[in-house]
């Protein structure tokens, strides 16, 4: 059942969107390899699900697919020379149609231990992703035959806050951004209603498709 539905007194979650099956929520009766869903991550997950339910006409023309990323040493990571950490960001989202494909590294993150504002190397990932791009779209190209293969390939990345904003607003940078200014920065509140949507809205029309 846990491979069909979700399951009454049973911390899975069935998203059939998803690349494996099946996605476990945090629950101390179960261990799990790799762990379960922490809350943030778990709501992302079955709100996305609802999401694309409830839209599903707009995405006839569209496939989504999302991964989980796994953690340090298997997963993808992202290397900050300053810090000398990797960034290993929650989940991989895939949105392809006919010959292109969206990519998107997305972390459900608190945001209070967030450096420098807008200057936290997991806010600016995205800059990186869109610097890459045109290597990364010359490397398919030049893979291609005869026409086939790919396509073109958009990169980005999004922060999904855990936290209010009334909450962040006050800690982070110098406390006084508005909503605009942190989705500028692929910032979400997942407070928001909305935010499912709007992840959608600055995924696809960054690219002007």
């Amino acid at each position: 059942e846990i491979y069909t539905k979700d399951v009454k007194d049973f911390p899975n979650i069935h998203f059939d969107r998803h690349l494996y099956l099946p996605l476990l929520k945090s629950d101390r009766r179960v261990k799990s390899t790799p762990p379960a869903l922490n809350e943030g991550e778990a709501k992302f997950v079955t709100d996305l699900r609802s999401f694309l339910q409830a839209h599903g006409s707009e995405f006839e023309d569209k496939e989504v697919f999302l991964l989980r990323n796994l953690a340090r040493g298997k997963g993808l990571g992202f290397f900050d020379p300053g810090e000398g950490e990797a960034f290993y960001p929650d989940f991989i989202l895939w949105v392809l149609q006919d010959r292109q494909q969206w990519i998107a590294f997305i972390d459900p993150h608190g945001l209070r231990m967030a450096r420098g504002g807008f200057h936290d190397p997991k806010v600016r990932l995205r800059e990186y992703l869109k610097a890459l791009e045109p290597r990364l779209q010359q490397e398919l190209k030049d893979r291609q035959q005869g026409g086939c293969g790919p396509g073109e390939v958009h990169l980005t990345s999004f922060i999904l806050s855990t936290s209010p904003f009334e909450e962040i607003r006050k800690t982070f940078g110098t406390g006084q951004h508005s909503k605009e200014e942190f989705k500028e920065h692929n910032i979400l509140f997942m407070e928001d209603d909305q935010y499912i949507a709007k992840l959608f809205q600055k995924l696809l029309d960054e690219t002007d498709v």
